[in-house]
């Protein structure tokens, strides 16, 4: 419909595919004397007749609460013929229709019973389509596999998540799938990728991933337009909460912002406070965005962040479901502000957030995770050197849970005992934290002791804490 948008290339069109390639619209003295033959030869068989992309024959959301004056007059008796040559056409002989649109269609056609909302693929799914494409697929009776192989598995699911199971964003990234072999590059160079589509095919709605995004941003209302630039700092999605503490702005406002998304096919439904979002919106945003402006809202989204890191991890301990939902939803832009973190090179910084991140993941059965997470906090507690503070404490602390979740009970027992003799041996007064820390060994040090079959040597300990 974006290229059919006027009552005669819709005719014009169907004529040609139902009646024959002599079909012309301009053959005929009006309008109805054109319909004749579409009509006899819908009559003849069941037909199934698909209108793609009716969204682009729309008024845009924005204006549709607004009176009709609001609309251009031609544009509005224009997609009043169409529907009402849709509805004719519904009526002849077998026919039925199918809409394809990002937005709810006008009465009477937004029938409830009649609409299917398509959203992201399935987890599975989108991972059998990338296996598929590096040609890995494995059975699905078969054994999980090696430790490569299950490795491998994570860093596709963390692509999938990082293009909200988009089917058309994996599809068309198979090539350099294909090319690289390593999934994470892929996943870590996504913006890279998505602009070398769009120079090898600009414009093209069916090559290019950022052609349908632009013509989505072109219905959105002016003060929305101006607002989604921020989303080129996000990734795969957004909290509301974050949007409004980063730019300061008004429930309101990014509420209206947040509707308009998903009224133009650019996010999906809100749950959580958490709206996913088109895979390519935030890698076309960001790459217009100028230097300047993208470092700056940068700086503004690692600071709302990792304030968002901070109250997930509050809720992990008041509203455990919640705060794992959310770090859920919240994958990409968790992992992206840890890539950032740790670039930045404060080792103190970077293991206070790997912590965090580490309490979050726990219970969430990604072990892969789990261990990247861990990786990058020992990488920052060596950076350390010999230091001890709250931050090479917390980093031993995690290390050693991490240990204790393995099974790797006698290291774990020798690192926790060691780990209470530093936090002793560094008193309660020497910096903020250190009372904290010391109850945290003792506590740390109770837990080993209990696993490992010596619950009354674990009760002082316990009292200590």
């Amino acid at each position: 419909m974006e290229t059919h948008g006027h009552l005669d290339a819709i005719l014009d069109t169907l004529g040609k595919q139902l009646v024959g390639k002599a079909y012309a619209v301009a053959r005929f003295a009006d309008q109805e004397q054109a319909t004749l033959p579409i009509e006899r030869a819908l009559a003849e068989q069941s037909t199934l007749l698909i209108l793609d992309n009716l969204e682009s024959i729309l008024p845009p959301p924005y204006l549709q609460t607004e009176r009709p004056a609001a609309l251009d007059e031609d544009a509005s008796r224009e997609l009043a013929a169409i529907l009402k040559l849709c509805k004719w056409l519904n009526g002849k002989g077998n026919t039925r229709l199918i809409y394809t649109s990002r937005e709810a269609l006008p009465a009477p056609f937004a029938n409830q019973a009649n609409r299917r909302e398509l959203h992201r693929l399935a987890t599975e799914d989108a991972v059998r389509l990338i296996e598929r494409i590096l040609d890995r697929a494995v059975d699905n009776g078969a054994d999980a596999g090696s430790a490569a192989e299950l490795a491998e598995r994570e860093e596709i699911e963390r692509l999938v998540d990082a293009v909200q199971s988009h089917a058309q964003t994996l599809a068309l990234l198979a090539p350099s799938l294909r090319e690289q072999g390593v999934v994470d590059k892929t996943r870590t160079h996504l913006v890279a990728l998505m602009a070398e589509l769009e120079r090898r095919f600009p414009g093209n709605r069916e090559q290019s991933l950022f052609a349908g995004v632009e013509l989505s941003l072109r219905r959105l209302s002016p003060e929305s337009r101006e607002r989604v630039r921020v989303l080129g700092v996000f990734h795969g999605g957004a909290s509301l909460t974050v949007l409004g503490l980063m730019m300061e702005w008004q429930i309101a406002d990014v509420t209206t912002l947040a509707e308009e998304l998903v009224q133009t096919g650019l996010g999906t439904m809100i749950e959580y406070g958490h709206i996913p979002l088109n895979s390519a919106l935030c890698p076309y945003l960001h790459q217009r965005l100028d230097p300047e402006e993208q470092a700056a809202l940068t700086e503004c989204w690692r600071q709302a962040m990792q304030a968002y890191v901070a109250f997930l991890v509050q809720q992990r301990s008041e509203k455990t479901e919640l705060a794992a939902t959310l770090t859920l939803l919240e994958l990409p832009n968790l992992f992206a502000l840890l890539e950032q973190i740790q670039t930045a090179g404060d080792p103190a910084v970077t293991i206070e957030l790997a912590t965090h991140l580490y309490s979050l993941l726990q219970t969430l059965g990604k072990p892969r995770l789990l261990d990247y997470v861990g990786q990058v906090r020992d990488a920052a507690a060596a950076a350390l050197g010999a230091d001890w503070n709250h931050a090479a404490f917390q980093a031993q602390r995690t290390r050693i849970e991490q240990q204790l979740a393995g099974g790797q009970l006698q290291e774990t027992l020798a690192d926790a005992q060691k780990l209470l003799q530093c936090a002793r041996a560094a008193g309660v007064e020497v910096y903020a934290e250190a009372d904290y820390n010391l109850a945290m060994a003792y506590d740390l040090l109770a837990q080993v002791l209990g696993k490992t079959g010596s619950p009354d040597a674990a009760l002082p300990l316990l009292d200590g804490a």
